[in-house]
């Protein structure tokens, strides 16, 4: 068997292969650890303190403070960190000072998602901290059923939830709707039931405050400090859990051009996660790690392969090029992947039905996640490597440059 022909096998077998294995590997997570229901009892609710970094939220910020402050959880802090906003932020933040439990930090200089936590936890008194998103929505449930996990797993450092799309308004949100049921939070299961979740959400994450700060931080040093913490937790061997009834409403890119930046940022933030940690493989104190970073680098080389070939393939119509290329164009092989797509997203939505009684609606639009997936993504990994590997990374997890550094506490 030729070079050529191992590359166009794996360019066409990975997906196929890695799509087989969340689907098994999310059943059986399913069935040992979802399927029956059950109440948490509030004698097992510790109390635990929100971190709510923000920066020009003006627009969302209320609508995730009134859902805060609705929840079923008998004690809990929240602290919203005000990171140099220069919109009404803070100002509809203030309306919620007078409950006793509503805090505000404000920034006059804007530090970034990361350091604004950091800066928050010093402030924080509880051992478990949550972390979301100015603009997530908490179901009024999602925090009983984490937070209890942290009494009963040892060396629990991180609960992660599971974000639902709320903004479902157009194609590119409905296929969003799909992908997150049927790529993140499947995958998710699947991780943890092979050993290792490979990212937490950045938008909605309980974590033991201790440890936290034990490994430094939050890092910003990368441009998703949602995956540096998670593998931080698990190179000092800590757990990192999944529950699917910690239920998050979260708002994704309506237009291309958002959606783009988005992706452009988790491409970038890939390479970082090599960057920083490409001595895995020379530890085997790391080897319940091995699985999910392998998957991670062979994805990012399925991407590179796919780049490189696919200009081959236009170089070949424009020159009449003869060396080795494959067609990006979907033919039976992308209709075979479409299939399995398909496939994927009906088991995970059976798997969502009860969080989500409406998933079924979008079970067709998951059709496009491969086209989009081959159009952007490997692009994007391909056009963030040089700057992932060898740029500045000092200050990738900042929201605009810093102007000024007062920390004033109401």
């Amino acid at each position: 068997m030729n070079l050529f022909k191992i590359i166009a096998d794996f360019l066409f077998w990975f997906p196929v292969l890695t799509s087989v294995l969340w689907m098994i590997s999310g059943i059986n997570f399913y069935l040992k650890k979802e399927r029956e229901d059950y109440e948490v009892e509030d004698k097992e609710l510790p109390p635990l303190t929100i971190l709510i970094p923000a920066h020009n939220e003006e627009k969302f910020i209320k609508e995730t403070l009134e859902a805060i402050k609705n929840l079923n959880y008998q004690k809990f802090e929240v602290i919203v960190i005000d990171d140099n906003s220069s919109d009404r932020t803070s100002d509809v933040v203030e309306e919620y000072l007078k409950y006793e439990n509503f805090h505000l930090i404000k920034l006059l200089k804007n530090v970034g998602k990361a350091k604004a936590l950091n800066i928050g936890l010093k402030f924080v008194k509880t051992d478990l901290i949550v972390v979301i998103d100015a603009d997530t929505i908490l179901e009024k449930d999602s925090l009983r059923y984490m937070s209890h996990h942290f009494n009963k797993i040892p060396r629990l450092g991180a609960v992660t939830g599971n974000p639902r799309v709320l903004n479902r308004t157009n194609l590119l949100t409905y296929i969003q709707t799909a992908e997150f049921s049927s790529i993140i939070c499947l995958i998710k299961r699947a991780q943890r039931a092979i050993g290792r979740i490979f990212t937490v959400s950045g938008a909605f994450t309980m974590y033991n405050k201790n440890i936290i700060e034990e490994v430094g931080g939050f890092s910003p040093c990368t441009a998703t400090e949602d995956i540096d913490i998670t593998w931080k937790l698990e190179k000092k061997f800590y757990n990192v859990f999944y529950e699917p009834r910690g239920i998050a409403y979260i708002r994704v890119p309506e237009r291309i051009k958002e959606l783009i930046r988005q992706r452009k940022r988790w491409a970038l933030g890939g390479w970082h996660l090599i960057r920083k940690h490409k001595d895995l493989f020379l530890n085997l104190k790391y080897k319940r790690l091995f699985i999910p970073f392998l998957e991670f680098l062979l994805a990012y080389i399925w991407s590179i392969l796919f780049v490189v070939l696919t200009f081959l393939w236009i170089l070949s119509k424009l020159i009449s090029y003869k060396g080795f290329t494959i067609s990006p164009i979907p033919t039976w092989y992308g209709a075979f992947i479409s299939l399995v797509c398909l496939t994927q997203f009906l088991v995970s939505s059976i798997l969502d039905r009860k969080y989500d009684k409406e998933i079924f609606k979008y079970y067709f639009f998951v059709v496009w996640y491969p086209i989009i997936y081959w159009t952007l993504n490997p692009f994007l990994v391909v056009l963030t490597m040089f700057d992932g590997l060898f740029g500045e990374i000092e200050s990738k997890g900042k929201w605009i440059p810093p102007d000024r550094n007062i920390i004033k506490l109401n």
